[in-house]
């Protein structure tokens, strides 16, 4: 179940559009974008009308990114030499954001395998603390023994100072007084 995603796509598999869970099993399957939708698995756009997504969150890329056929994207970077189709490609990125249009998209990876999923997992690695990182720790550890050995010295001098005043009767002055 490593390929378990938490969304849910609509996926066809010639057959009526039905709601499915993502999982490894819809890999192959047609997928269909609507806006707002965060898009749940990679995949290579098929059709659709003025679809535009946002990879901010993924690859860092501001700009909205028109997507088109595999075809008519690689007619366009031939004729215009790569210069006008800056903006323009016909994959769908697991984590991008549609902004606009509708349009359906072939399932290639899901779970573990994916785009967003890869860069996710790379993120979760353990971190080794810094020589720096460690020192600081070691005086912190030595700055707490030394409040608590100050802070117990404390208490036992004001306790000795109670029981020498209790043992002699001696008031303190009040305002009152």
């Amino acid at each position: 179940m490593s390929g378990y995603c938490r969304r849910y796509t609509l996926a066809s598999f010639s057959q009526p559009t039905s709601k499915a869970r993502t999982r490894q099993d819809l890999v192959s399957g047609i997928a269909l974008i609507e806006p707002g939708e965060i898009i749940p698995c990679d995949g290579i756009f098929i059709s659709g009308h003025n679809v535009k997504c946002d990879k901010t969150g993924i690859t860092g890329e501001s700009d909205a990114v028109k997507k088109l056929r595999y075809s008519d994207d690689i007619d366009l970077h031939r004729k215009s030499d790569g210069q006008d189709a800056i903006h323009t490609d016909c994959f769908m990125i697991s984590g991008a954001k549609v902004l606009e249009g509708v349009g359906k998209y072939l399932i290639v990876t899901i779970g573990t395998k994916s785009f967003n999923r890869r860069i996710m997992m790379a993120l979760r690695t353990d971190t080794k603390d810094t020589p720096p990182q460690i020192k600081l720790n070691n005086l912190a550890e030595l700055i707490a023994k030394l409040n608590s050995i100050a802070g117990l010295a404390l208490f036992a001098a004001l306790m000795i100072r109670f029981f020498v005043q209790l043992g002699q009767d001696i008031h303190q002055k009040t305002p009152a007084s």
